[in-house]
């Protein structure tokens, strides 16, 4: 297959066509290597973690794929980091008296609770040790097309609203309906200003 190349218009104010997933010639890291014990610890969390609905046939798949290739992003230390949470996490389990096989080695709903129960800890650190594989998880379940048709949730014409505001406002136009409204106490406050009270 011949090499295609694009020019990325990073310069350029116009905006593009806001598709979701579009064919400008940015190259997406490789995943973050991972031995199976470790792919195994975070396609047990995905499962425990993602909501009932909606999935579809190879989203936890796709969902860790995802999840690897944002941790290429991340500086080295904080990936080894993520790393070493999927396993004290796929273990918690064993150090939480609750049995000796781990989340991968148990039901959905076992692993779902005992998630559930970690995230609620008394304890800052063993909150902080869901915190950041479960924002991973689902901030890349909640990106996906199939979410976002299911939430009914279409940012575009919101988005090409700011737009036209923001080329408004350059032009130096002025329309009332682009005011940012005042909260009441706010406007109260502008309305009757507070009387210095002389000393």
């Amino acid at each position: 297959m011949a090499d295609r190349k694009k020019r990325l218009e990073v310069m350029d104010d116009r905006p593009g066509p806001m598709d979701r997933h579009p064919d400008d010639g940015w190259e997406i890291a490789e995943p973050f290597p991972l031995d199976p014990r470790s792919r195994r610890a975070l396609g047990a969390l995905i499962d425990a973690l993602l909501p009932e609905g909606p999935r579809t046939a190879g989203s936890e798949e796709e969902i860790a794929l995802h999840v690897r290739r944002m941790m290429r992003y991340m500086p080295l230390t904080t990936a080894l980091g993520l790393v070493a949470s999927l396993h004290l996490l796929e273990w918690s389990p064993l150090w939480r008296l609750r049995g000796i096989r781990p989340l991968s080695g148990g039901a959905r709903g076992r692993a779902t609770r005992l998630l559930r129960e970690l995230s609620h800890s008394r304890l800052v650190p063993i909150r902080t040790l869901v915190l950041g594989p479960r924002a991973l998880v689902l901030s890349t379940f909640y990106d996906r097309d199939e979410v976002h048709a299911a939430l009914e949730y279409e940012p575009r014409a919101f988005i090409r609203e700011r737009i036209a505001l923001r080329e408004r406002l350059a032009r130096g136009e002025n329309r009332e309906q682009d005011a940012i409204p005042l909260a009441a106490p706010l406007e109260a406050a502008q309305a009757h200003p507070a009387q210095k009270v002389a000393s």
